[in-house]
């Protein structure tokens, strides 16, 4: 069993220990093994029965718990492994791995004060751990300590330069502070540190949509290279498939971490129930262990539902493959808890990317990308990797929210100035969107601004922006900062402002949508690239055109001239929640039947692909 594991023979070694489990089903160390080559094979899903069989037959060995804490940490059962890591320090109290993942634990667990006295200790372990260093680190960005949490990943890069999750949470807390331009430049560092690393990578491609400094052909020219190092990773493309050739019903999966509350969960769940179930028949891939209420609600409309977390890419693909998939539909793109790499293996005869993302992925394996004509045009379409696959008035459907607040009277009727609102996360709020803001506030002196995000909870990033605002000549005076709240609160603050300045090069689509709903109307900017042009999609669906500028100047000017207009604003916030419901932003059976002919006719114009018997 050693020599197996010495010379990287896991199949081996899993066989093996499988041999004389069948003589000695009672040995905790055959299961510890058996356990450890499934894991290096990388089925981390798969090894958890041989972990807590390990666990249980070896009470007093505390790397069997240790273990085991690590396979339910994956698999998102914090409290299980709060409990293994505890079970390991009772047994070795000096255990530094122990410490430190317990550490992260309870960080998930959001109970702060305890992760971060573990994380202490296990620094006063071994204090020149990377690993303890950037669990600290992270415990510090929860608590919005961007600074504290900056030194921590710059140690941890410090003693272990190659350390990649590290120059990642790095470029977090440098664009929390503001400091874009710094956090782009550090995942380049890390890209060169760590060329084959697709995470890295995926930040990187997302962070560029934040800075006005990249041209599209320079974002397409960096897809590209990440599109070739998956590629180059990948062995055992597929080239048949084990689906029905000519199917009556398609077997669609969709990949992504954000089945719940998040704003790809409020768009999926408007468009699910209206989907011909004869037709199309839906499978979960999830990438994230979440259940919330949302969760729950699109749940049933899958017919299965599977999590990816515990299999490695090959391993993902393998059972999306063998699962007899006709399209696979990623919704994540470069963001968070995305499995791009799946998609190079080909495992669906026709892959899609929508949604959760809206640029190119890079990824040539992925046959299109949905869009619609004014997020998208006909002269942008050398933007992408992918074919645009155009979609009829919008690529978006917003579902309405629950139990959200009556739309109120235009407040400046009441107050006597206009309100200006934004709610989008600092780091979309530029040096060029403040440029503007101090035009507009200067131009419009009665008027105030109102700016609310998770961020401005932190006494650290409200010092951030006021410093920011002031060097852009704003009157911080006329501006209020605010936190964010629960959803059914925030869509009461909406109340409290007259229209929306969004943020460019990076518009918000939910949030759009949310102010609309609310009978807020949104300026912004029709860029030169998909990222740049969601907004002006939803406006344009709606039939507000005149509510998207041209340039900067053209916003300053519209702002200034809408905001003169207090009659026309009050005219325009009674109706617009009506106007939005009647629109193609929110005719779900509409959209779902688009949709579906879409799937379908993509099918149909599949190159021609090998099937394997069933």
């Amino acid at each position: 069993m050693v020599a197996f594991f010495g010379q990287g023979r896991y199949g081996e070694m899993e066989r093996a220990a499988q041999g004389l489990m069948q003589r000695f089903p009672q040995n905790g160390a055959l299961w510890k093994a058996l356990a450890t080559a499934i894991v290096m094979q990388g089925r981390i899903k798969d090894a958890l029965p041989a972990m807590e069989k390990a666990a249980a037959h070896l009470p007093n060995d505390a790397e069997a718990h240790s273990n085991l804490g690590n396979v339910y940490q994956d698999h998102a059962r914090f409290q299980e492994s709060e409990a293994c890591y505890r079970r390991a320090i009772g047994i070795r109290p000096g255990y530094f791995e122990a410490h430190s993942s317990l550490g992260a634990s309870l960080r998930e667990q959001g109970r702060l004060d305890e992760a971060e006295a573990s994380c202490r200790r296990a620094l006063e372990i071994r204090p020149d751990s990377a690993d303890a260093l950037g669990n600290l680190g992270n415990v510090f960005l929860s608590r919005g300590k961007w600074r504290e949490a900056e030194a921590c990943f710059r140690q941890c890069i410090r003693i272990a330069p190659r350390f990649s999750n590290a120059f990642g949470r790095l470029s977090f807390a440098l664009n929390r502070q503001g400091r874009l331009a710094e956090g782009v430049s550090c995942l380049r560092q890390a890209i060169e540190a760590n060329p084959n690393d697709a995470s890295v990578y995926s930040a990187f491609l997302f962070n560029l949509g934040y800075g006005t400094n990249y041209s599209p052909q320079h974002r397409l020219e960096a897809v590209r290279r990440y599109g070739q190092m998956v590629a180059a990773k990948t062995t055992g493309r597929y080239a048949s498939w084990r689906c029905l050739a000519a199917p009556s019903r398609l077997r669609i999966g969709l990949v992504s971490g954000d089945f719940g509350d998040h704003p790809v969960g409020y768009f999926l769940e408007g468009i699910l129930p209206h989907f011909d179930r004869l037709r199309v028949d839906f499978i979960a891939y999830s990438t994230l262990n979440r259940t919330d209420p949302l969760t729950e609600r699109i749940r049933p409309f899958f017919s299965e539902w599977k999590s990816l977390i515990g299999y490695d890419d090959a391993a993902a693909a393998r059972l999306i493959h063998d699962d007899g998939i006709h399209i696979l539909v990623d919704l994540s793109g470069h963001t968070a808890y995305n499995r791009l790499p799946i998609f190079a293996y080909k495992p669906a005869p026709v892959q899609i990317s929508w949604l959760g993302y809206i640029a190119s992925t890079g990824v040539e394996q992925i046959d299109y990308l949905l869009a619609d004509r004014i997020g998208a045009p006909e002269n942008q379409r050398d933007q992408f990797v992918e074919k645009i696959w155009y979609l009829p008035d919008t690529r978006v459907c917003f579902t309405p929210p629950e139990k959200a607040p009556d739309t109120s009277p235009l407040p400046a009727l009441t107050n006597g100035y206009v309100t200006f609102g934004c709610f989008q996360n600092l780091v979309k709020i530029g040096d060029d969107v403040l440029a503007a803001w101090a035009q507009i506030l200067a131009a419009s002196p009665a008027s105030r601004l109102r700016v609310q995000c998770h961020e401005l909870g932190y006494a650290h990033a409200r010092e951030l922006i006021t410093h920011r605002m002031l060097e852009k000549g704003i009157d911080c005076s006329r501006v209020s900062l605010h936190a964010a709240v629960d959803r059914q609160r925030y869509l009461g603050t909406l109340a409290e402002v007259d229209m929306i300045l969004d943020t460019f090069p990076y518009p918000g689509i939910t949030t759009t949508c949310e102010a609309l709903w609310m009978g807020v109307p949104v300026l912004n900017i029709a860029g030169q690239s998909l990222l740049e042009r969601g907004g002006a999609s939803v406006m344009t669906a709606i039939g507000l055109p005149e509510w998207v500028a041209d340039n900067q100047e053209d916003y300053v000017c519209k702002a200034l001239a809408f905001a003169d207009d207090i009659s026309a604003l009050a005219d325009l916030r009674q109706g617009l929640r009506a106007r939005t419901a009647a629109s193609p932003v929110m005719d779900a059976p509409r959209f779902a039947r688009n949709l579906e002919e879409a799937f379908w006719e993509m099918w149909e114009q599949k190159s021609i692909a090998q099937f394997e018997p069933i």
